[in-house]
């Protein structure tokens, strides 16, 4: 990150004129060039066509693979237990892990995407032939299906932000992108309890889901834009020569190994451990606190609402505060303050969970109590995401985002794949504990980072 006014923009303007783009200026200048050109309204119409298509997609990958929240009517439909129903939510994990690795690693990632997104449409497909026959492992390879699609969805959106937007706008377009997964999840959790109350309503949601993928098979049309580097573009110039430049020269500089080396240097190793454990404990109480909620004695009604006020106050607290993040100043301001706030409402939160299993606190007082912490704590804790994810592909630069982000959430979903059958055996005491030492380790390492500190490219 530049030195300076730290709450500059990230574009500052240039004196240095575009010609020297095509004169064999130094890297430098090339870039400082660069950011004085404007892209053309044609490319910034594809860039929201592309951004739209991709937040569709991402909501609705959630949204999927919340179908077995409700055990009862998948019991019914498929003639399972419920050991068997949490059997392919875990296969929905595994799923998300197997190809996070992939995302890490692979070069092509324009190819890597649409797989991800056919992946997206097959599996509602596959759910809904293997529901309407009867085919416990057909249903459950779909929800293998829709872990595989997120793991490498849920990688992109930096990249996608870097590719066909200004570096002043890649904290906003990463936090819609990113965090339209967690909008999906809301929509999931109030929809899905409505829909499939029955067995023959859980096989209309299926079949619904199958006409909506119809459509975004369609709208994956507008992924064939993404301009196809395989390293980053810090800057947007509107001139395919100088994307073309940019990329060969970045290709002979940094290899795989390079970047791998880079995201393991200090202090991006420290960074990337610290955000994957945060991000983990959102993604595990996104997918657990329905269930905690249900257990210390609220309704599955106001338990849904709840975690659907978690999920869409995450959403709509990370694209707000993504228009005031322009700077490095704005980013280290909005980090630490996420972070205290985090740690107050997820306190509150336990805090009326006990009362309440207590009988400490009536009913009628607790709900709205609920709901202001599940607000404020989605708002905090699971906002964090596209800020940690900037911060750690600030910091690696020029290392590639699906590599960065690949590893940050190898470490999130491997968290949340661990914690979740466990708080689902543990009691609310515990599971307080466990949380609360994990955020408390989490909020001692970020203490100990230097926001502006830098890792030495390394040439390999």
């Amino acid at each position: 990150m530049h030195r300076g006014d730290e709450n500059a923009p990230l574009l500052p303007p240039s004196d240095i004129s575009p010609g020297q783009i095509q004169d064999g200026g130094s890297d430098d200048d090339i870039k400082a060039a660069s950011r004085s050109i404007q892209p053309p309204k044609t490319r910034r119409i594809v860039a929201v066509l592309v951004l739209i298509s991709f937040t569709l997609h991402n909501a609705f990958n959630c949204w999927c693979f919340l179908n077995f929240a409700n055990f009862k009517p998948v019991e019914d439909l498929m003639h399972v237990t419920a050991h068997d129903v949490a059997f392919m939510t875990t296969i929905g994990w595994i799923g998300i892990l197997s190809t996070l690795p992939i995302v890490t690693v692979c070069s092509y990632r324009r190819v890597l995407l649409c797989i991800g997104g056919l992946l997206n449409i097959a599996a509602p497909v596959t759910r809904y032939i293997g529901a309407v026959n009867g085919s416990e492992p057909l249903v459950t390879f779909s929800q293998w299906l829709i872990g595989a699609a997120f793991g490498i969805i849920g990688a992109w959106p930096p990249l996608l932000a870097s590719l066909q937007w200004e570096k002043k706008h890649h904290t906003l377009i990463t936090a819609i992108a990113s965090l339209a997964n967690y909008v999906g999840g809301a929509i999931g959790t109030i929809v899905i309890p409505e829909i499939a109350k029955t067995s023959s309503g859980l096989l209309h949601l299926l079949r619904l889901q199958v006409y909506v993928a119809g459509v975004l098979l369609i709208l994956m049309g507008t992924w064939l834009f993404i301009p196809p580097l395989s390293t980053r573009n810090d800057v947007d110039t509107g001139d395919d020569h100088y994307r073309t430049k940019v990329s060969t020269q970045r290709k002979g500089q940094l290899s795989l190994l390079g970047e791998l080396r880079l995201c393991l240097a200090y202090p991006a190793n420290i960074q990337i451990f610290t955000f994957g454990l945060v991000i983990g404990i959102s993604l595990a109480l996104q997918g657990m606190v329905q269930y905690i909620l249900s257990t210390v004695g609220f309704a599955d009604v106001n338990s849904g609402f709840g975690n659907a006020a978690y999920q869409l106050a995450a959403a709509t607290s990370g694209i707000l505060l993504g228009w005031y993040v322009t700077g490095p100043g704005h980013l280290r301001r909005v980090l630490r303050g996420l972070h205290v706030l985090a740690m107050v409402f997820a306190g509150g939160l336990l805090a009326v969970c006990w009362l309440t299993q207590t009988h400490t606190l009536g009913m009628s007082a607790a709900v709205p109590l609920m709901l202001v912490a599940m607000t404020g704590l989605g708002a905090t804790l699971m906002g964090l995401l596209p800020f940690c994810i900037h911060q750690c592909v600030s910091t690696t630069s020029p290392a590639s985002e699906n590599t960065v982000t690949g590893l940050v959430y190898l470490i999130a979903m491997g968290l949340a794949a661990g914690l979740t059958p466990l708080i689902a055996e543990i009691s609310l005491g515990t599971t307080a504990a466990v949380l609360g030492g994990l955020l408390v380790l989490e909020m001692m390492l970020f203490g100990c980072l230097d926001p502006q500190s830098r890792v030495v490219t390394c040439q390999s």
